[in-house]
């Protein structure tokens, strides 16, 4: 195993290996290969997944403390960091350690075999499938959306509970400058079946989209 200080050493090296690369790219065919190289981690734990324009960081946040506090061992994924890559996986608010995340990058590079070449977050996402699955398993997960919701990496997870937060201008150049389809994007982590709970705002935004489909 190659000898690295920091995960930002880490992710330099991956980059110049071509493992990975920096710009983003939307879309789950990437990382839904990978999760099918290492064995589906994403359907090895119970998941709760987040999004929305603000506040799905604060009520990822809220919902860690409160299963901690009930005696879960509680697995989070969030963005962006503060300080350290290390923040953005963690278990029971410990960000995860230097060398869980190096031995958890060789272990999914040895399986993706380079048959898949994952942006930075998808590959971010992909070692926190991988280590709540597979290295450190815990009670329940949550996921954090980095941008968006239909086509973000973290929709590959099965949750319990879907969360919208509200929904706002954001993100022009990638999820466009009209609520009508910023809400639908973020509605994309609507699982069939599965339980979810969205602020009031998402909720008019939502009853728009409904109304106007069934009237064209």
């Amino acid at each position: 195993m190659k000898n690295f200080t920091n995960i930002d050493e880490c992710l330099n090296w991956l980059e110049q290996k071509k493992y990975i690369r920096r710009e983003m790219d939307l879309g789950l065919e990437r990382i839904k290969l990978a999760c099918q190289l290492l064995g589906h981690p994403e359907k090895k734990q119970k998941t709760i997944h987040v999004t929305g324009t603000n506040g799905k960081g604060s009520t990822a946040a809220f919902l860690s403390s409160i299963f901690r506090e009930s005696g879960l061992r509680t697995g989070s994924f969030t963005s962006p960091h503060l300080t350290s890559w290390n923040e953005r996986i963690s278990i029971n608010g410990s960000p995860i350690s230097n060398n869980d995340f190096f031995a958890a990058t060789f272990q999914i590079l040895d399986k993706l075999k380079q048959k898949v070449q994952l942006t930075i977050f998808e590959f971010l996402t992909v070692v926190a499938l991988y280590y709540f699955a597979e290295m450190n398993p815990v009670d329940i997960v949550i996921y954090e959306v980095g941008l968006g919701g239909k086509h973000d990496a973290t929709n590959v997870v099965l949750p319990l509970v879907s969360i919208i937060t509200n929904v706002d201008y954001d993100h022009f150049r990638y999820l466009g400058n009209k609520l009508e389809g910023i809400a639908k994007e973020k509605a994309g982590i609507i699982k069939l079946n599965t339980l979810c709970f969205v602020w009031l705002s998402f909720f008019w935004h939502w009853t728009f989209l409904q109304w106007k489909s069934w009237i064209n």
